[in-house]
């Protein structure tokens, strides 16, 4: 099943969300999808096992996006099964609804043509954006409640891990052209994966042999994952070796200073980085010392 409602998505707008048809609200307050706001909508049932421990992350989330998130769970079985369930949790913090005509359910699963449940719609302003298992909903949320969830990041999330793969195998043929629109690509819709765009850049700066070597896509990416976490040292080593190959040598110590100094002096990494960093300075005072 497709992590997105790919099948659905045009290339100018999202699907609308259809209206949530609730006989008895259980839990919390009732939900309303409206033009304005966030809303996740969970299809679950007392039966599914998947459904039952997707609960307490959804409760998590529930709770970490209190004010700014409205969250419903919804089933299409009888009132009856669903507060005979809900009795016996105490760790529902979100609002929980039953409608057994299964409109809402039939409504949502026409969008992305899902079969299965557990599975979990992100709704922005009256338009579905995102959908997929509840478990896998974190990043795509965060981006969402921030909004920085684009059409074009929609588009473009199940086809990062390929673009990577693809990136590698271009860069390796004739089709170096193609190999920078894929890296373009990854960079301009990769900010939601400062790992990934970290692990691209290293890959590149490490991986490539210099002929081939793109240091000015790799530095974009490093950037770019340093501006989503600035104090991750991994982050800040990659950016210092991207900066060094691009010749920016004292941009770079800056960078692996403050690589070294986000590491606790037990860290197993801090020896490697300190030994980068010490090369990095020896480099620069044989610049500056005169030439006789």
């Amino acid at each position: 099943m497709l992590p997105l409602l790919l099948t659905a998505l045009s290339a100018h707008a999202f699907p609308a969300a259809p209206a949530l048809e609730v006989n008895t609200w259980l839990t919390g307050s009732p939900v309303v999808v409206a033009a304005e706001g966030v809303v996740v909508v969970d299809l679950w049932a007392t039966w599914c096992g998947p459904c039952i421990e997707a609960m307490p992350h959804l409760s998590a989330l529930a709770e970490h996006y209190s004010g700014q998130v409205s969250f419903a769970a919804i089933s299409d079985e009888s009132v009856r099964t669903v507060r005979s369930f809900m009795a016996r949790r105490d760790d529902v913090s979100f609002s929980t609804g039953v409608d057994p005509s299964g409109k809402t359910t039939r409504r949502f699963q026409a969008i992305d043509k899902a079969t299965s449940i557990p599975r979990s719609y992100i709704i922005d302003d009256g338009a579905v954006v995102w959908s997929g298992h509840p478990m896998q909903i974190d990043t795509v949320l965060a981006a969402v409640a921030a909004d920085r969830w684009t059409l074009g990041h929609a588009q473009h999330y199940q086809a990062l891990p390929s673009l990577f793969s693809d990136y590698f195998v271009h860069v390796s043929s004739p089709d170096q052209a193609r190999a920078a629109a894929i890296g373009a690509e990854i960079v301009a819709y990769g900010d939601l994966y400062p790992g990934m765009l970290n692990n691209f850049s290293w890959k590149i700066l490490t991986e490539i042999p210099a002929e081939r070597r793109d240091v000015l896509l790799a530095l974009s990416a490093a950037q770019r994952a340093c501006a989503l976490d600035d104090e991750n040292a991994a982050y800040l080593d990659t950016l210092a070796v991207a900066l060094y190959q691009s010749d920016r040598l004292v941009e770079a110590i800056a960078a692996q200073e403050r690589a070294v100094a986000g590491l606790a002096h037990t860290d197993p990494a801090r020896l490697e980085l300190t030994e980068r960093l010490a090369h990095l300075r020896r480099m620069l005072a044989e610049q500056e010392t005169p030439k006789e």
